[in-house]
């Protein structure tokens, strides 16, 4: 049986996880402290994202909370 090609991408990442991380924590850091490299300009705004992420996650948690307080006062009338 042929294998798909995404799976072999996917062993190639598992074998490489180690190498990826300490990368992408290299190139996070050097774009967070403004340090200059070659491929900063293909990064994206790391901080801007970190920001939404932020907001997304306090509006996530603002619903999970009112649905947990509307499904707590409808167990009670019922």
């Amino acid at each position: 049986m042929t294998q798909l090609p995404f799976i072999k991408e996917i062993e190639w990442c598992n074998e490489h996880i180690s190498d990826i991380a300490n990368t992408a924590n290299v190139l996070y850091q050097k774009y967070i402290s403004g340090e200059n490299f070659s491929a900063r300009k293909q990064c994206l705004d790391l901080k801007r994202m970190e920001l939404e992420c932020s907001k997304y996650n306090d509006r996530i948690q603002k619903l999970k909370m009112k649905e947990e307080d509307t499904h707590e006062k409808s167990d009670k009338t019922d």
